[in-house]
């Protein structure tokens, strides 16, 4: 089975370092590698710091390495995650304006007397912020909102639903 987590607490010397700096290449001297060391950690280690899960990548280096050499690949890799997780979090934040556009749109305009109505919003970008709706007021008027909240992505988005929803709210009084 995987080794237990080392449990770290958030005033380690060790932790303090990596934390400042990102990446930070130990002698062994810090009294917590020691005591990962005893715990017998693989290479690649989770550790639970103050309680809170997070994932330390740890190597055991052989004689001869060249610290400018492991720095630079370390940091390499360091911006590599980072720069993946924040590529997640703005493609959810995106999926996540474009579910709010698609759920302010209409499904089908209603019947209105007289008239074949029909809309469709294609956004230049992903997500924006256009709308359109269809508010009927009374059996022989209705209105029609078009509307484009400035800007693209989940804030326009978001002052669309707003201005949506006042407008709706607004019409049923």
């Amino acid at each position: 089975g995987a080794a237990p987590p080392a449990i770290l607490g958030a005033d380690d010397p060790a932790l303090r370092l990596v934390r400042t700096h990102g990446v930070y290449l130990f002698d062994g001297s810090l009294p917590s590698l020691a005591a990962a060391t005893e715990l017998g950690l693989p290479d690649t280690a989770g550790m639970l710091i103050d309680g809170e899960p997070r994932r330390v990548l740890t190597f055991r280096l052989r004689p001869g390495w060249v610290r400018d050499d492991v720095d630079f690949a370390l940091n390499t890799l360091r911006n590599a995650i980072h720069d993946r997780m924040s590529f997640q979090i703005m493609k959810v934040d995106l999926e996540q304006a474009a579910e709010i556009q698609r759920s302010l749109l209409p499904a089908n305009p209603p019947p209105f007397p007289g008239f074949s109505l029909a809309a469709r919003s294609i956004p230049a970008a992903r997500v924006g912020g256009d709308f359109y709706d269809f508010l009927p007021t009374d059996p022989e008027t209705i209105v029609l909102a078009v509307g484009d909240a400035s800007g693209h992505g989940l804030a326009a988005a978001l002052v669309a639903r707003d201005v949506v929803t006042g407008l709706r709210m607004g019409t049923e009084k």
